[in-house]
């Protein structure tokens, strides 16, 4: 977050969020992203970097002649992380 100043002596973090109407809590959140949904958001790259062409249903249908069980909606949700348009 860039409205707060970590090192700050004038004022605390707690009243950085507290005046900003934020809560503590998301300046230390740090989202996870699972080993698996990684390799296959790797995968998803990889093939799309080949075949831009293709969308969600063309590397589902990739992704499963190639051994991994994923759904559909899922190669879809990871595209939609990925920010690469789903077509």
């Amino acid at each position: 977050m860039d409205l707060i100043e970590r090192g700050s002596k004038d004022l605390s973090l707690r009243k950085q969020c507290q005046i900003l109407g934020l809560c503590r809590q998301n300046l230390y959140y740090q989202a996870r992203v699972k080993v698996e949904d990684q390799i296959l958001m790797n995968k998803i790259d990889e093939i799309f970097t080949k075949h831009p062409a293709y969308g969600y249903r063309n590397l589902w249908q990739n992704l499963l002649s190639e051994g991994f069980q994923v759904g559909r909606d899922k190669v879809l949700r990871l595209m939609r992380v990925m920010v690469a348009p789903p077509r």
